[in-house]
């Protein structure tokens, strides 16, 4: 009894209607992927303002180097300062400083404490290039705020050389640049306007602290 209803039963109505189904769920996947095709696009001059799935070549090749330096392997520190090329480039080409070329003297010398003073003159390079990008995308908050986290990031490594003073300095600094990019809020509730005032003065008050670059 059960196999010949099985067998006679008609298609439910609901299934009438998949094709247009079908038709608007491509339509979406489409607006989705131009969505994020736009994205993209927009992403792209920032590319080297931020690495993909959250990989930044000078944090990874600093501590790659410097390794190698401290355990006298001069093959290793040149293939991570081979990694570090691009991101060096682009800081050259802003900064006008050839972070490369310094660095290479110092592979080249062994020498691991070198290195570290003009690594964390790049960092600060780094920092700065962040801090003034997030600035222009005030507008977008989640992209502000990828780049104030990632100045973060770079700031966490050249702290532990800083006199407590200026320690303090920055860090008090860049907790007042998370807090005035603003805040969408949660569908408009708790949003926080950017503040373009106190960013200013707390990403100058930041940069004070750190190595010139």
């Amino acid at each position: 009894m059960t196999s010949t209803i099985t067998a006679t039963r008609k298609p439910s109505s609901r299934y009438k209607a998949s094709p247009n189904r079908q038709v608007m769920g491509w339509r979406n996947l489409l607006l989705c992927l131009s969505f994020l095709g736009g994205l993209l696009g927009t992403t792209q001059a920032w590319a080297y303002s931020y690495a993909a799935a959250g990989k930044e070549p000078l944090i990874e090749g600093r501590q790659a180097l410097l390794t190698a330096l401290q355990a006298g392997a001069k093959a290793k520190a040149q293939q991570a300062l081979d990694g570090m090329q691009k991101e060096l480039g682009y800081l050259q080409h802003d900064y006008h400083v050839d972070y490369a070329k310094l660095l290479q003297l110092a592979v080249d010398k062994g020498d691991a404490d070198q290195a570290q003073a003009l690594l964390d003159r790049a960092f600060a390079a780094e920092i700065h290039r962040r801090l003034v990008g997030a600035t222009q995308h005030f507008d977008d908050y989640q992209v502000a705020k990828v780049l104030v986290f990632k100045a973060n990031r770079f700031l966490e490594l050249i702290e532990p050389r800083l006199s407590a003073a200026n320690r303090q300095q920055a860090e008090t600094a860049i907790r007042a640049c998370v807090k005035a990019i603003g805040n969408p809020g949660v569908f408009g509730v708790g949003r926080q306007p950017a503040d373009p005032k106190a960013y200013d003065r707390a990403m100058k008050t930041l940069l004070q602290s750190l190595p010139q670059p």
